[in-house]
């Protein structure tokens, strides 16, 4: 009687035991999908950074090759020029909230500063389009 009890209690403590070892790998799973989430975003961040610095240059270069155009190109490219700086604070505004934004929420903003961004090298294309009509 003694005996089945101790093995009825060794065999409790084993279950318990297994149970507590069956509840670890998850916690390690999901901490290495947020490490790997962390890491992803911060290569977004990156590159976005990156490539707000590539359209920096790139405004900037033509902002100094205006003088060369005719008057009424150059009306044209300043007004674009300052619509330009417009748009480039908002992605600038966006890629600050997507750094901030939640694990729920980043996919979203990185939606969205991925299209401020296509639509700033679009609305480049254009005004440099007026540099040699």
């Amino acid at each position: 009687m003694i005996a089945r009890r101790l093995l009825s209690m060794l065999a409790m403590v084993l279950l318990l035991a297994g149970c507590a070892k069956k509840a670890e790998p998850p916690e390690e799973s999901e901490n290495a999908t947020q490490a790997a989430d962390s890491t992803e975003r911060e290569a977004y961040v990156e590159s976005a950074r990156a490539r707000l610095a590539a359209f920096d240059a790139r405004l900037d270069s033509l902002k100094s090759q205006v003088t060369t155009a005719d008057r009424k190109a150059r009306v044209i490219l300043n007004a674009e020029i300052d619509q330009l700086g417009v748009e480039r604070r908002k992605a600038d505004i966006q890629l600050q909230q997507l750094q901030t934004s939640s694990a729920m929420t980043w996919e979203k903003f990185r939606q969205d500063l991925a299209t401020a961004l296509d639509t700033l090298d679009a609305k480049f294309d254009r005004a440099r389009a007026h540099m040699h009509p």
